[in-house]
């Protein structure tokens, strides 16, 4: 086994590699008789600081100090970790991935309490309703994208069906995604919010919302066509009276990029961006301060913290998908149900047709409500709840 500190000073994609094949023990350096297995990502645990621009950083980390504070010890694992592992001695066994899979294999199997962490919707949902969306754009311009989408090759099948309990982000959406194909008690199924990082200044100043109110954000990262960019740029290039900021990297998507490059050099009320790094980039704060609502039109997501990262740092009202799983009060923003070209500009208008003092309003609701019920704190909180009761 190669030593933590060796580890922690290799460059990221040497040190992911030998992460496959690396078992991290008693994290905690303790003695407790009680032994918990987390199959997640070992990254963070190896680094020892957060990456913002993923919050399965920090997830892992809360994940690990609630079994601690519970007197387990802590072994933690690469969810793609092939290597072949004593399963004997665990009480508990947490996460996804590999390394639960073969344990269901193995004679141990069924001696351990499992608990399923899901991060989005079930496989098969994802995989049905973006390879829908890879091939509705492949009508549309004649080119098949699958690099754009996101397909699960590993489905767990053994873990998602016989877990012991199921912890999922999301909502009720995603919690039904996940029970169709559960074998075993459906009340063991319990959902969480998705978290968000917070930067230390919030938004300065008074948005002037006669111009916010035209200037919508897409803030994401990957797989742009399950994400509904297409979709997005398809309205935005026929609409001059609205205003449609990128934040993403079209760069890494190059087959999806050539087939806007051109109409993206000629449209005016179309802002790219690039990735925006939310604590050192420092256009996140003018952003926030230009645009009043976020667009997201994804096929599925797992309660898309980049979409509650915007929400909770500037009160960006969300024009959103139900497959986001998001859960927001009546009048907080706008939900469509079928992300295609009718409902979201119908979406939009709507938006458009409100009064600035009830956008204000809403902005300062939103603000309030995500910041109170998708903060870190928050998070940490409901995952230490759930995770005391489970193994109760």
């Amino acid at each position: 086994m190669i030593p933590r500190f060796l580890l922690k000073k290799m460059p990221f994609q040497l040190r992911r590699f030998f992460s496959y094949h690396q078992i991290l023990p008693n994290y905690f350096k303790t003695d407790y008789p009680k032994k918990v297995l987390i199959s997640y990502i070992l990254d963070p645990f190896i680094r020892g600081t957060y990456n913002y621009k993923h919050t399965n950083y920090i997830e892992s980390i809360i994940i690990a100090q609630a079994f601690h504070s519970l007197q387990y010890t802590v072994d933690i694992v690469e969810y793609s970790n092939t290597k072949k592992i004593d399963y004997s001695g665990y009480a508990v066994i947490f996460g996804f991935g590999r390394p639960i899979e073969n344990y269901y294999k193995t004679a141990a199997a069924l001696t351990a309490k499992v608990i399923y962490y899901g991060t989005g919707n079930q496989y098969n949902f994802i995989n049905k309703v973006s390879i829908e969306r890879a091939y509705g754009f492949y009508k549309k311009h004649g080119v098949l994208i699958a690099s754009s989408i996101r397909f699960a090759e590993e489905m767990w099948s053994w873990q998602t069906m016989y877990a012991d309990a199921m912890i999922v982000m999301g909502n009720e959406f995603t919690r039904q995604t996940w029970a169709k194909y559960y074998a075993l008690n459906q009340e063991h199924i319990f959902t969480i919010n998705a978290p968000f990082y917070k930067k230390a200044q919030m938004v300065k100043g008074e948005r002037n919302w006669e111009t916010a109110r035209k200037n919508f954000v897409f803030f994401g990262s990957n797989c742009l066509i399950h994400r509904g960019l297409d979709l997005l740029l398809d309205l935005f290039l026929e609409r001059s009276d609205i205003h449609l900021h990128l934040c993403c990297s079209l760069d890494n998507e190059p087959g999806f990029y050539n087939v806007y490059r051109e109409k993206l050099k000629n449209a005016a009320n179309i802002k790219v961006y690039g990735f925006v790094d939310i604590m050192k980039d420092v256009r996140f704060e003018s952003i926030l301060n230009t645009c009043g609502f976020v667009i997201y039109p994804s096929a599925s997501e797992g309660g898309a913290p980049s979409v509650v990262t915007v929400m909770g740092n500037g009160g960006l009202i969300p024009v959103i998908s139900r497959a986001c799983s998001i859960d927001i009060p009546d009048g907080y923003g706008f939900i469509f149900e079928n992300p295609d070209l009718n409902e979201i500009e119908q979406c939009i208008n709507r938006a458009l047709n409100t009064g600035i003092e009830s956008l204000k309003t809403m902005s300062e609701n939103v603000l309030a409500y995500t910041n109170t019920h998708f903060s870190l704190d928050k998070f940490e909180e409901n995952m230490n709840h759930l995770i005391n009761n489970i193994v109760a």
